[in-house]
């Protein structure tokens, strides 16, 4: 059996059109002469033709789907306000789509991008946090990983947590913003009990993420609703490391109006300071100088941040740290 529902019973389950099981609209049963039914306006461009009514009825089989049809479109039966499917109704939809009522299936669904099956195991009571195979990543954290913004916006309507985490501390905001899916990361951004702060294996954070990107306006926003600029990565880099690195001074500029730590060190020892006289960022050395950075500080292997101008021909920013160390 093909893959295809009702309209009504597709509306029912918030989806839109995907095709016809059976081509019935139940919200307007009077058909015209010769079985030709007009469309209600949503389809008014899409006038189908269907059989007379007594066709319909020819086996137990057509009976069974028009009925199951029927228990959909309740909902949207009603005052043209779909109300919501009953678990029973959604399994019976989903068996006919053909998918079994288990997590692998749903999580076929979601691979698949399958929004109508992926409403239907809400509807039906699946739990849409359940963890999948391999690094058990949820529903949310494929959708995300796969930028479907439909999907997304789908499983977070019935529930699912935007801050579980896999088995490497991945969350769903982490996986769009690893595949660069800008727009998910964006709507999850937008969720008021996100966690900000949560790191993934290599300890990266989306604040973390956002200024190696360069976004100020996304970095601005993170810190305001209470992202930490002094988490560090797995290599002990902050993100003032990051904006040291880069040469953005409007970010290292908000990362330190927040409590950024103008002397905070990686694994190495290295400072901020240090990495901006090893990528020549004047403009940032300047803004961590004012914030208190000390350029007396040695990484583990003795140097400072001149040192480290010097070294990549930076002989203007060399000068700089050189004098700041007198002062």
């Amino acid at each position: 059996m093909r893959r295809h529902e009702h309209p009504s019973a597709a509306a029912a389950l918030g989806t839109p059109l995907v095709g016809a099981l059976l081509v019935f609209d139940f919200s307007r049963p009077q058909l015209n002469e010769g079985g030709t039914k007009a469309a209600s306006s949503r389809w008014r461009s899409k006038a189908v033709t269907v059989p007379h009514p007594k066709h319909l009825f020819t086996n137990c089989t057509a009976l069974t789907i028009l009925l199951l049809a029927c228990l959909a479109c309740l909902g949207s039966c009603a005052g043209g306000h779909a109300e919501k499917v009953s678990p029973e109704s959604a399994k019976q939809f989903l068996k006919l789509r053909g998918y079994d009522f288990d997590e692998k299936s749903f999580f076929n669904a979601v691979e698949a991008s399958d929004l109508a099956a992926i409403n239907g195991f809400l509807a039906a009571g699946m739990d849409p946090n359940v963890a999948g195979p391999g690094e058990g990543d949820t529903a949310l954290m494929t959708a995300a990983a796969k930028g479907e913004i439909e999907v997304i916006n789908a499983l977070l309507k019935g529930g699912a947590d935007v801050n579980t985490k896999n088995r490497n501390g991945y969350t769903a905001l982490l996986r769009a913003l690893n595949y660069r899916h800008d727009d998910a990361a964006g709507i999850l951004l937008e969720q008021s009990k996100l966690d900000l702060n949560a790191r993934g294996a290599d300890g990266m954070t989306a604040l973390m993420v956002y200024v190696w990107r360069n976004r100020d306006d996304v970095v601005e926003k993170i810190l305001q609703r209470g992202g930490d600029p002094n988490l560090a990565d797995s290599d002990g880099d902050t993100p003032l490391h990051a904006s040291a690195q880069t040469g953005n001074v409007n970010v290292a500029r908000l990362l330190l109006a927040k409590g950024a730590r103008p002397n905070a060190t990686n694994k190495l020892k290295g400072t901020p300071l240090m990495w901006t006289g090893s990528f020549g960022n004047t403009e940032v050395a300047q803004a961590l100088l004012a914030a208190g950075a000390d350029p007396r500080l040695k990484d583990q292997d003795g140097h400072d941040a001149a040192y480290w101008a010097d070294k990549n021909n930076h002989a203007e920013l060399a000068k700089l740290l050189r004098e700041a160390k007198t002062q």
